[in-house]
């Protein structure tokens, strides 16, 4: 439903004991986020064209996305409040976020602030966006992974690693071996026929 402009809007005030706080937070965590963003993007583009790029640089691109998501989730530690201590988000999670106002039609400005991923603030796109907990099968499978991760002990998820490398280590053994036999085999090859070639020399000069 649409609110008519001038029906008076309730002011953030009224719901949060220090908006300015809140404010300068999420201001803060809006520009991790879009850095982060920036990122993903990039690397994204630099995937698409992964034959042209460089290892190194691709490799420099996943180190600069983990360092900023390190950074995000250090702000969230903290509320987004770069002087503050650190309080788990407790700043956060005790502000409630209520939708003032619900439009079935498109809203440019939102389009434009999510990128055209939202067009309307609309009824089944608020419950989603506003979720505080994981999709039912998320839960579950992070329970089973968390469950699993505790009934084994350090000892053998160190043994399954080691497991992992040498493997990896013996696959990659087998695929430079394999390499290396067939650029052998391709320089041995020869790419002539001498008795074909004394023919046909044989032919010209006729």
């Amino acid at each position: 439903m649409n609110i008519p402009p001038a029906f008076p809007m309730p002011q953030a005030s009224n719901y949060q004991s220090d908006p300015e706080k809140m404010s300068t937070a999420i201001s803060y965590l809006e520009v991790k986020a879009n850095d982060a963003k920036k990122i993903v993007e990039e690397l994204l583009y630099m995937l698409d064209m992964q034959e042209k790029v460089p290892w190194p640089d691709m490799l420099d691109k996943f180190s600069s996305l983990a360092a900023a998501m390190s950074q995000l989730q250090g702000a969230l530690k903290k509320s987004a409040i770069q002087s503050g201590h650190e309080d788990h988000g407790a700043l956060l999670r005790s502000h409630v976020l209520v939708p003032q106002r619900l439009q079935l039609e498109p809203d440019p400005q939102l389009q434009n602030l999510t990128s055209y991923r939202i067009h309307s603030w609309n009824h089944d796109v608020v419950p989603d966006y506003l979720r505080t907990k994981l999709n039912p099968e998320m839960e579950s499978e992070e329970l089973m992974l968390e469950q699993d991760k505790n009934q084994k002990g350090q000892d053998v998820i160190n043994k399954q690693i080691t497991h992992l490398n040498k493997y990896v280590d013996l696959l990659l053994q087998s695929l430079h071996s394999s390499d290396r036999a067939h650029n052998e085999n391709f320089a041995e090859k020869p790419t002539f026929n001498k008795d074909e070639t004394i023919r046909l020399v044989r032919a010209t000069m006729v």
